[in-house]
């Protein structure tokens, strides 16, 4: 009978991965095709734009390091001013500030949905503290998978091509989880690669329609068959006539009863504009990037633009920074062993002030407030309630009216004289 007590044999209630085959991990999504994906950032008009400033707001938040509050509540939190973990984010590495690693990494996370980060580590103790962080290209990174604790390291694989067996604590990841693959992420990319290569086939055509002399291809058709000599002499004598967009349209004089014959379709039946047009949309929907942020004027007014940052900023950014928090609380800085516990970081919101919204709510508590005074309820515990501070106030008393008196006896011409006059 085995022990209560004996160590368990799967930290998992059952192995997740195979326990013969786990070199098959190895042929899973990444190397190449994430090599592909990740050059359609360079090559796509839509794409660049896109994942840039998503990029780059991201790194633009500021960060803080908080001692954990006991009540739970944010406004309680004491903020840390020295702390190793603080200069290590403020500078992962000696060549990258901070924004620079984010804008890297988030690169990474948006086009093939994980970005990796490789740690030099320094042993203190019985804690491995990170000193540097270095992100890494996700195709060079492999998990190994194993049956018995999930994750037994990485295998990294260097532009030489050797192989670097890496510990979970050198490598840390922040992923966009692939429902079929619980190792790797998929990220929002990998869903539009079809549309992505439509429109780089498009631009392909018109690049080689005006290189072939901006007309569409065809057939020169002869009635006798051309020896070698006819043939590369008929071939040319057309290429120095016709071939290059400045000489497009040129008139062209066929001998000996050839013929022209077209056999492409125009670029007007090819509709590029309209492939172009939904090619760019569906890469747009797939980020969920609200259209006015791409700063298009055609149909935008001030009233979605407003809507679209903060759309923007609440759906698609603080999304990004929890996920970056995430790792820096649960990941990095349990590494740091006892220095680092009762720590959290956070980051400021990047979501604008909705001023509608705060002038209705203002209106509202403003009107509450003056109709619940007169009934007795006590003024400061209202301010309480709505969040307000206590304000102090003077009431001001009107000033009297001045009334002028004129005597019962005195004569007529003096009582009118003293008679108010609107009297």
């Amino acid at each position: 009978m085995r022990s209560p007590f004996a160590s368990p044999v799967n930290k998992a209630p059952v192995p997740l991965a195979s326990r013969r085959k786990v070199a098959e991990f190895f042929g899973m999504v990444g190397g190449t095709d994430q090599v592909r994906v990740m050059e359609k950032y360079g090559q796509s008009g839509i794409l660049f734009p896109i994942v840039s400033r998503l990029s780059t707001a991201t790194s633009k938040a500021d960060w803080t390091l908080y001692q954990t509050a006991a009540s739970g509540i944010k406004e309680d939190r004491v903020p840390v001013k020295k702390h190793a973990m603080i200069d290590l984010w403020n500078k992962p590495n000696p060549f990258m500030h901070r924004r620079r690693f984010m804008e890297m990494v988030q690169q990474h996370v948006d086009l093939v949905g994980e970005g990796d980060i490789l740690s030099s580590n320094v042993t203190a103790g019985k804690n491995t503290i990170p000193y540097e962080l270095w992100p890494v290209r996700p195709d060079r990174i492999k998990p190994v998978p194993s049956a018995f604790e999930f994750l037994a390291g990485y295998i990294y694989t260097s532009p030489d091509r050797e192989k670097i067996p890496l510990d979970t604590n050198e490598c840390t990841r922040l992923i966009m989880p692939d429902p079929l693959d619980p190792y790797r992420g998929c990220g929002p990319v990998q869903t539009i690669m079809r549309d992505l290569d439509s429109a780089a086939y498009s631009s392909e055509w018109n690049a080689r329609f005006f290189e072939n002399s901006a007309e569409p291809g065809g057939v020169i058709e002869v009635e006798e068959q051309l020896d070698d000599r006819a043939y590369e002499r008929l071939r040319d004598q057309w290429d120095a006539s016709h071939r290059g967009v400045s000489k497009a349209h040129r008139v062209a004089i066929l001998e000996a009863g050839a013929k022209w014959n077209g056999t492409t379709i125009s670029q007007k039946d090819m509709q590029f504009v309209e492939l172009s047009q939904l090619s760019d949309e569906k890469v747009r929907q797939a980020f969920g990037y609200p259209k006015p942020m791409l700063g298009g004027v055609d149909d935008i007014n001030r009233a979605n633009a407003e809507a679209g940052e903060y759309v923007f900023a609440k759906w698609l950014i603080e999304d990004r920074l929890d996920r970056w928090r995430d790792w820096l609380n649960f990941d990095i800085l349990p590494m740091y062993g006892a220095t680092g516990e009762g720590l959290e970081w956070d980051y400021e919101s990047p979501v604008p002030d909705n001023s509608e919204q705060a002038n209705q709510e203002l209106t509202a508590k403003s009107t509450a407030l003056a109709a619940l005074t007169p009934l007795g309820y006590d003024t400061a515990q209202l301010l309480e309630f709505f969040g307000w501070p206590e304000i102090s106030f003077e009431r001001v008393e009107p000033a009297p009216a001045r009334v002028s008196v004129v005597p019962p006896d005195a004569p007529p011409e003096k009582a009118e004289k003293e008679k108010p006059a609107d009297g």
